[in-house]
């Protein structure tokens, strides 16, 4: 038989309880954006130790480097009071065990010699790692061969966009009295989103963002196959007072994503991130203040993890430019477009109402 086998998107410990009864091993995550290490804490016992596992989901480079990956958390996980065995087993071996890696997730005869050496286990810090018995890390640096791979030039050509006009981005009134929107509302911290209806009054007979309010217009672009296919809505949460901001990651089908105070500057980002290839860029009055390229497939960068967390750290600041309030908005930005959680997603098909699997439109009929 075959089936869903595990979860990663437990948010309370309710749902962790109601996913282990239903027979799901738990991915407890702690990403840059989605944290929910804390809150499932309480529900790893001894009885249910086995049946739990460590990852991070989506992290910023920047937090990579300052905090470290599943090390991160077992440094967090143990500062909550976790048993330091228990909680390198949620990072080893029930994790092997789960992908059926026989040959990993412990020290033992007949196991590959792939290992972390630590220096303690309060603050977990990695002093060597082998791999299949060779020294290939040590003090942070690595002692292995590196091995430069040029990817391929349909990768570096992802970005097939429909050339886009400013009608692209309007919005149109049924009327030209005040109309009532759907209205997608971020959460800091989590992929999720909620939802509310807000009334606005049409300008020209069409919709805009209404920056007082902190309601931005959203809208994503099919940017695979020049398909002309344009979702638009309003978002709420990021709190810019002008400007927009544009990502080529969006998960899961990664088109180009934009929310912004005006269409100018959506457009504006929209068309750079073309000219740059993919990535993320900070648009306003119609000028980039920053951006990061990712030329390959729109989702990767070329350059060390050094350098690209030093662009990125430029970006957030020229972001904050724009009055933005949340912590990592091109992260919230780019699960705006995940179509399987709840409750409001926007992708290029439209608006989808997740509760009830359907396509709305931005208008409240």
């Amino acid at each position: 038989s075959c089936g869903i086998g595990s979860d990663h998107e437990c948010t309370t410990a309710d749902e962790a309880r109601e996913k282990l009864r239903m027979g799901l091993s738990i991915m407890i995550r702690e990403g840059s954006q989605a944290r929910n290490l804390e809150a499932l804490l309480p529900v790893v016992t001894p009885e249910t130790l086995d049946r739990f596992m460590f990852v991070t989901d989506d992290k910023d480079v920047d937090d990579l480097l300052e905090q470290g990956q599943i090390d991160h958390m077992i440094r967090k996980a143990i500062g909550l009071g976790m048993d330091p065995i228990h909680a390198i087993k949620l990072a080893t071996c029930n994790t092997a065990r789960y992908f059926g890696l026989k040959d990993l997730g412990a020290v033992a005869p007949g196991r590959l010699a792939s290992i972390a050496v630590l220096e303690d286990l309060k603050d977990c810090k990695v002093s060597r790692v082998y791999h299949a018995g060779e020294l290939i890390a040590e003090e942070g640096k690595s002692t292995g061969k590196s091995v430069e791979q040029q990817p391929a030039q349909t990768l570096r050509s992802s970005i097939n966009l429909h050339w886009v006009e400013p009608e692209h981005l309007q919005i149109k009134a049924p009327s030209d009295g005040p109309c009532d929107v759907h209205v997608i509302e971020v959460i800091e911290d989590r992929i999720d989103t909620e939802r509310s209806v807000e009334s606005i009054t049409p300008i020209n007979g069409c919709l805009q963002a209404d920056p007082k309010r902190d309601l931005a217009k959203i809208a994503v672009f099919e940017r695979h196959q020049a398909s002309g296919k344009i979702g638009l809505s309003f978002v709420r949460g990021f709190g810019f007072s002008s400007g927009a901001i544009a990502s080529s990651v969006g998960h899961d089908s990664h088109n180009i994503v934009v929310a912004g105070t005006n269409d100018a500057d959506m457009l504006a980002a929209v068309i750079h991130l073309v000219r740059i290839r993919g990535g993320f860029c900070v648009v306003k009055d119609e000028k980039v203040l920053a951006d990061v390229a990712l030329p390959v497939a729109g989702l990767m960068s070329e350059v060390d993890a050094e350098t690209l967390s030093a662009q990125l750290r430029k970006l957030h600041v020229a972001a904050e430019q724009l009055d933005g309030k949340l912590r990592r908005p091109f992260m919230a930005l780019s699960f705006l477009t995940l179509s399987v959680i709840g409750q409001l997603k926007l992708t290029d098909q439209g608006l989808i109402d997740v509760d009830q699997f359907k396509l709305i439109e931005p208008v409240v009929a």
